[in-house]
């Protein structure tokens, strides 16, 4: 016992070398705890580092000054930058007022200079340049390959006798699809100036395989309807070079094989040996008008001796003429709507109200199935870009729900609810989006605009 105490060492010493680490420590955590070996913390940062590492220190020191007067910054930017629009009393807009396809151009590149030499033009010509509405047929089923049918021609006549009624008010004031299409440049006259009952209204100019048939006149104007039955093949004696409507044939007492014949029929002298396509069609309200049959119809097929065997799809276009000619037009029988402005948002109406008849008409149909596609250049694009300049609430809101539910269910602690950082990532939210809104001020100040995909 004697020895055994004599081994033992004294109380409050170590057994362990002093050059060895206590057990609770390991090689690692020697190297993370200890500083760089070349000297104090940060000598070994780089310039960027070291100018982070002084910045930091220096709101360290006053984090609540910095906060406020960051805050303060911020706020000042955000009201400056969204003060400039015009949805806050500003006057510029909010997104960027040039084109569709000219916000989507290679700046500077050829097609960008295309596209702006076509809008000036566009814009310099647009109380004379005619908009136009295409209406397209195709069939409803896989197992209807011809629209050249007499039960075909049923529905889409339906559509098309629509267009005579088209009518829209403008400040009081009511305009017709006869004031508004294009009919030519010749002023409206009164019976005074023009006995015994004035000029006639002509008809419009709508491109369409109806037009061969007599069902056509039906869109016209009922002063032109009277003449056009009194006079039957006489009326070019009155309105020059005009083909009347009521001797035409009616498709509804024709076989499927004679309207395709009536179709395909050469109008033109000297055109019978030409491709089908381009010889062959119908009539406009005057003779010097041919509707072939490739501005109207797709998937033409043609047999022996340009038969014409099968039409896949059919299409009208629907002329409206420019604001300036339609008040020459309209300045002597209606003088009170020979306003271009009133003109100009009336041809628009007209048009967009002519799309939803459409819309609604394709729901009724068993056959046909239609679409109608207004004006690029005037009105789709316009449409186009006010639809994607729209902003979505409900996914925006949706989004920032889901970022509190994540900040909420994954940064908390419910085993130790004091070591939570739900609160911490909330404000990290906040701290974003404080930060994106001052962008967003920023970017407005320096004259910039949003785009549909901003």
């Amino acid at each position: 016992q004697a020895q055994h105490r004599a081994q033992r060492p004294p109380r409050g010493a170590t057994t362990e070398e002093p050059d060895k680490l206590p057990a609770r420590q390991s090689p690692a955590h020697q190297r993370i705890m200890a500083p760089p070996v070349n000297g104090q913390l940060g000598v070994e940062d780089s310039r960027i580092s070291r100018m982070l590492r002084v910045v930091g220190r220096l709101i360290g020191r006053h984090p609540r000054k910095w906060a406020l007067c960051s805050l303060t910054v911020a706020l000042i930017v955000i009201i400056a930058g969204l003060c400039t629009r015009e949805q806050f009393g500003g006057s510029k807009p909010m997104t960027n007022p040039m084109s569709f396809a000219r916000q989507w151009s290679v700046k500077g590149g050829e097609t960008e200079e295309t596209i702006k030499m076509m809008d000036d033009r566009l814009e310099r010509d647009e109380l004379w340049n005619k908009p136009y509405s295409n209406t397209m047929f195709v069939p409803k089923s896989e197992d209807i390959v011809d629209l050249a049918t007499g039960a075909a021609f049923e529905e889409i006549f339906g559509l098309f006798r629509k267009l005579g009624d088209l009518s829209v008010e403008v400040k009081g004031k009511t305009y017709t699809f006869h004031d508004v299409c294009d009919r030519g440049i010749l002023p409206d006259l009164p019976a005074a100036l023009f006995p015994p009952v004035g000029t006639p209204i002509l008809p419009c100019g709508v491109i369409s395989p109806m037009m061969c048939f007599a069902e056509a006149g039906e869109i016209n104007h009922p002063m032109y309807r009277m003449i056009d039955a009194m006079l039957g093949d006489n009326i070019s004696t009155q309105v020059p070079r005009a083909v009347s409507y009521t001797t035409r044939p009616s498709f509804r007492t024709l076989s499927d094989e004679q309207i395709k014949a009536e179709l395909a029929t050469v109008r033109q002298a000297g055109q019978e040996n030409l491709e089908p396509g381009v010889s062959r069609g119908c009539f406009g309200w005057n003779n010097a008008f041919t509707y072939y049959v490739d501005l109207w119809g797709g998937k033409a097929v043609w047999g022996e001796n340009a038969t014409l065997l099968s039409l896949g799809s059919v299409r009208f276009l629907t002329y409206f003429d420019g604001s300036s000619r339609i008040k020459y037009r309209l300045q002597v029988t209606k003088p009170e709507h020979a306003v271009e402005e009133d003109i100009t948002e009336a041809v628009k109406l007209i048009s967009g109200q002519w799309n939803s008849i459409v819309k609604s008409y394709g729901e009724t149909t068993k056959i046909v199935e239609v679409v109608d596609l207004e004006d690029l250049a005037r009105y789709t694009s316009e449409k186009l870009e006010n639809e994607m300049a729209k902003a979505k609430a409900g996914t925006f809101i949706s989004g920032i729900l889901l970022m509190i539910m994540f900040c909420t269910l994954f940064l908390s602690s419910y085993k130790h609810p004091l070591a939570s950082r739900a609160l911490l990532g909330l404000l990290g939210l906040v701290m974003v989006l404080i930060a994106e809104l001052s962008a967003l001020g920023l970017f407005f100040l320096c004259g910039l605009h949003l785009n549909s995909a901003m």
